[in-house]
C-alpha cells in the first residue's frame, strides 16, 4: 500500500517534490507443528528496509500485519521479502 503525503521543508525553496510512504500488509501463517513467537517479518521497499513482528502466532493460524512504513519517491516502488526470522514457544 503507498500513500501519498507532503514533503514541505520550511526551509527548503523547493515545494513541488512528491513522496510517499509505502507499506506491506499481508497474511503470515504459521505452517509448522509448533507455535511460533517473536516472528520478524523482513521486507526491502524501493531499497529501504522494513519489518512487521508478530508475538505469538498457533500452529495453523493466519494473523494480518502491516509493515513500519517507509518514504519512497515513486508511487509504486519495488518490494520484496528479504527474510522471516522467529523463535519456537515452549508452551
Amino acid at each position: 500500500m503507498v500513500s501519498q503525503t507532503s514533503n514541505y521543508e520550511i526551509t527548503s525553496p523547493v515545494t513541488d517534490s512528491q513522496s510517499y510512504d509505502a507499506v506491506v500488509r499481508g497474511v503470515a501463517k504459521n505452517n509448522t507443528k509448533k507455535s511460533l513467537k517473536n516472528v520478524f517479518i523482513k521486507y526491502n521497499i524501493g531499497g529501504e528496509e522494513t519489518s512487521a513482528t508478530i508475538f505469538d502466532i498457533a500452529p495453523g493460524q493466519m494473523v494480518e500485519f502491516t509493515t513500519r512504513s517507509v518514504k519512497t519517491r515513486g508511487s509504486n516502488p519495488n518490494y520484496f521479502l528479504d527474510d522471516i526470522i522467529y523463535e519456537e514457544s515452549s508452551m
